[in-house]
């Protein structure tokens, strides 16, 4: 009985030690090793919070991450309105404004994962416009509230508002991402990433009316396309006379590397980049130059009240009020920023107006989450390194053991045989001398 059960403890042993190994392995590739993080866009009209979900089993590539769906399969993004920048006189409620964005996605994490997955709010737009103290005091506000209402990963230094440069950087990586830029095997593959470009609201967006415009006179609209985007390039020069029409500085006074010719660039123009070329004129993706200044040019020819009424008819189904009303200055805009800001060749380029790559929305979001979680992969093999080195030790320990209580076990089986044998000895020794006794006494009688 002894031996039997000292098998089976062996037994039970050495299976767990070898299971256990080949579920730390495979666990790898499981639910159970997905990372998740939130980042919040805290933008002018609103603040829209992207739940992503990520794994990484190489230090010599980034994050395998994309964004979490829900049961229905829709990705978890959620939207709260107004924007961050309105709680400028009530710095204590911004907290309560974002705890349901919060919530929602928080739910939809496995509990013993959420003090684990970190938090990132980036303000943008609206939070820039504010002076400073009232950024500070919101900033703070969530900072100190947050760790207290909700149960996640919260760094102070995750809760900030970001520049316009920030959002250029985060998004040329979400590009370059979705576009597969990043799984290079030689580093001169890296020539083959592709430049975003998109309308940077509140640093070089879209000129508004002068403020001081005088709101009794009254403009007339004369359908001239081209002459709004010859006006348009000269107020580009105009404001950056550093570099007048040398092409020594892109749009927005930034140097022109040397050996550069955008023109030869992969090139991809997101938010008006579209909206302007697409929602009226219906000429979003692959950009041709003639095809895209000849309907512009067509559209802006056209009298208004002939517009209102093809909007009537459903003409322009893409587009809104607003869209219409403004489109003939964008379409111009683009033009002259495009290829006298930005010296982009008419006849010769690689631009591509998007909104979506391989079917998902482009947002600065995923850019900022890989960004931030750049050092993830070499900290997870380092632990991945550490346990698989622990399991080793184990298996070691546990292999002496099984050894060793192996031993143990020969040894008391061949003590138990040695005192089987003497007992049988013994028992038939003890047979013999009752029998003889027994004849001798039956002889003497």
């Amino acid at each position: 009985m002894f031996l039997t059960i000292s098998l089976l403890y062996l037994i039970v042993i050495l299976l767990n030690t070898l299971t256990s190994s080949n579920s730390i392995s495979s666990k790898d590739m499981s639910t159970e090793h997905l990372n998740y993080g939130i980042i919040i866009d805290a933008g002018s009209t609103g603040s829209r919070l992207f739940l992503y979900e990520w794994f990484s089993l190489s230090n010599k590539q980034l994050i395998n991450i994309k964004i979490v769906n829900d049961s229905k399969g829709k990705p978890v993004v959620k939207k709260a309105t107004p924007g961050l920048s309105t709680f400028a006189e009530n710095p204590d409620a911004a907290p309560d404004y974002l705890l349901p964005l919060l919530k929602y996605a928080s739910e939809r994490i496995p509990t013993h994962k959420r003090r684990k997955t970190p938090l990132f709010i980036f303000a943008t737009a609206g939070m820039r416009l504010l002076p400073l103290e009232k950024q500070n005091v919101i900033i703070q506000s969530l900072r100190k509230k947050l760790p207290e209402i909700i149960e996640l990963e919260i760094n102070p230094e995750n809760i900030k508002v970001i520049t316009g440069k920030w959002e250029g950087i985060y998004s040329w990586i979400a590009v370059n991402y979705m576009l597969g830029r990043f799984n290079i095997t030689n580093f001169s593959e890296s020539s083959q990433m592709s430049t975003k470009l998109g309308v940077n609201y509140y640093s070089n967006k879209i000129p508004e009316r002068p403020k001081t415009a005088d709101e009794d006179g009254q403009q007339f609209g004369n359908g001239q396309w081209d002459q709004c985007v010859n006006d348009i390039a000269a107020l580009i020069f105009d404001k950056h006379k550093e570099c007048p029409k040398t092409k020594s500085c892109f749009f927005g006074g930034v140097q022109v590397p040397k050996g550069i010719s955008l023109s030869d660039v992969e090139l991809y123009g997101f938010s008006e980049y579209w909206f302007s070329v697409d929602d009226v004129l219906s000429l979003g993706g692959i950009y041709d130059h003639d095809i895209f200044e000849e309907k512009a040019r067509q559209f802006c020819q056209q009298t208004w009240r002939g517009i209102k009424k093809k909007v009537r008819e459903k003409f322009y189904p893409k587009a809104d009020k607003d869209r219409i009303e403004t489109q003939c200055f964008k379409s111009a805009w683009i033009h002259a920023v495009l290829h006298n800001g930005f010296y982009v060749e008419e006849k010769r380029n690689h631009f591509t107006s998007a909104f979506k790559i391989k079917g998902q929305e482009v947002q600065w979001a995923l850019g900022a989450m890989i960004y931030q979680m750049r050092d993830f992969p070499a900290k997870m093999h380092n632990s991945m390194e550490l346990r698989s080195s622990t399991n080793q030790l184990t298996s070691n320990y546990t292999w002496i053991i099984f050894y060793l209580l192996s031993f143990i076990i020969v040894i008391v089986f061949i003590w138990k045989t040695y005192q089987i044998k003497r007992k049988q000895l013994n028992n038939g020794n003890n047979k013999l001398y009752r029998y003889k006794r027994l004849d001798t006494t039956q002889n003497m009688a």
